[in-house]
Parts: structure tokens; sequence; C-alpha cells
């Protein structure tokens, strides 16, 4: 898997499993199940909140990470669905 560039949190990237949150809300470094069937594209799976952007403001609100390249930024650019997700608590 390649690694992209540095977020908020100050580790790199990882495409597919990182988001950017509202740190307000969701602290960098949660584990968190992303679920969301749009029309765009079907995502099931285990994400880490480790960026922030200034668009992204409140709990159930994410920028999902899908890489660097061309076809990652055609996908950023065309992915805005609902989602679910699932904040991951120790017991």
């Amino acid at each position: 898997a390649s690694i992209g560039p540095r977020g908020a949190q100050g580790l790199p990237l990882t495409p597919g499993r990182s988001i950017a949150v509202d740190p307000q809300s969701v602290t960098y470094g949660t584990p968190l199940w992303l679920v969301s069937h749009g029309p765009t594209q079907s995502l099931q799976r285990l994400v880490v909140a480790q960026d922030t952007g200034s668009a992204i403001v409140g709990a159930v609100r994410v920028d999902y990470f899908a890489g660097t390249g061309e076809a990652a930024g055609q996908l950023a650019g065309r992915l805005r669905q609902t989602l679910r997700l699932w904040v991951l608590w120790p017991r």
C-alpha cells in the first residue's frame, strides 16, 4: 500500500483507510466503522481519523482519503454521498 501525505495528526495518510474529521467531534487516531452505499462507491470498512479540513464540521461529516494520483482525485471529486459512522471504543 502506498503512503500518502501527512495529515493533521502528523502521520502519513493511508489510501482507503484515512479520513478527515472535525477534531472537536472526533479525536485524531480514533478508529471508526464507515458504511456508505452511495451512487459513486459502496464503502464498508475500518477507517482512522487522521486529518481535518475547513469544510468538515460536525460528528458525521468526513472526507475520505482515496489516495494520490489522477484516478484518486477524480473519485474524490465525485464522492459526495450519505454515510453512517460508528466510533470503536474499547470495553
